[in-house]
């Protein structure tokens, strides 16, 4: 798992890319993807549910909080910490 999770910011950063920006705003792991309104709810939830795919596991409705999907680095963050703890 842990060759997985070393691609999954890189991966992560171009679903986000993909998915819900526009090329004229600029972003990078650490930008604050629901503060700067770059992601709204409906975003949150296509972000659970790649991650789920990507990662293979169900993330639990408790997990999807602000703290674990600020940025694409929490999002990676929350990934490592699941993978650690075996959730």
């Amino acid at each position: 798992m842990s060759d997985d999770l070393d691609s999954l910011e890189l991966d992560l950063l171009a679903f986000v890319g993909d998915l819900v920006l526009t090329d004229d705003e600029p972003f990078d792991a650490d930008t604050d993807l629901l503060l700067d309104g770059l992601v709204d709810s409906m975003g949150v939830v296509q972000l659970v549910h790649w991650l789920e795919a990507r990662l293979g596991t169900e993330i639990e409705p408790a997990d999807v909080v602000i703290d674990n999907f600020r940025s694409v680095r929490a999002m990676v963050a929350f990934a490592r910490r699941r993978a650690s703890t075996g959730s």
